[in-house]
């Protein structure tokens, strides 16, 4: 897909990209911390816009944590992984994700073996636990609600 397939919006603090098969959120959540959901097909063409957003938050020392969503997220693209782990080799940053996928999982365990710097929860709850933890100012009620359920196809 080429960028223009893409739209790009900024909705109270939150940038909102979509796309026909899918949507990404990304918001700031705290000095080095990040919160990012994606729902539908994750493609290659995403990253972009993930770099984009996430660069101006990575410290030189301190690093990025990143806390990510994939509910919604229904299949990835292989070069979406790839693209991750090239990132994470090249970024102090550590992810935290949860996926209900076990394929989705599987795929975050490939990224950690290779960069050591992803965390894969069972469940949202334990990855909220996490988070409301470590990240200062953290809630539930600072992140963005998901976009209304609809099929990707």
């Amino acid at each position: 897909m080429a960028e223009s397939d893409f739209r790009s919006t900024n909705e109270h603090g939150t940038v909102v990209v979509e796309w026909p098969r899918g949507y990404a959120q990304h918001r700031s959540l705290a000095p080095g911390a990040c919160f990012l959901r994606i729902g539908g097909h994750a493609l290659e063409g995403l990253l972009p816009f993930h770099w984009k957003f996430l660069e101006p938050h990575v410290g030189a020392r301190s690093g990025l944590t990143v806390i990510i969503d994939l509910t919604d997220l229904q299949t990835y693209d292989s070069g979406y992984r790839a693209g991750w782990t090239q990132w994470l080799r090249e970024h102090p940053a550590q992810i935290h994700l949860y996926s209900p996928s076990r394929m989705v999982r599987m795929g975050a365990a490939v990224v950690h073996l290779a960069t050591d710097k992803i965390t894969a929860y069972d469940s949202l709850g334990a990855l909220y636990a996490f988070a409301s933890k470590s990240v200062p100012g953290f809630a539930a009620s600072s992140i963005p609600a998901p976009r209304a359920a609809r099929a990707f196809g």
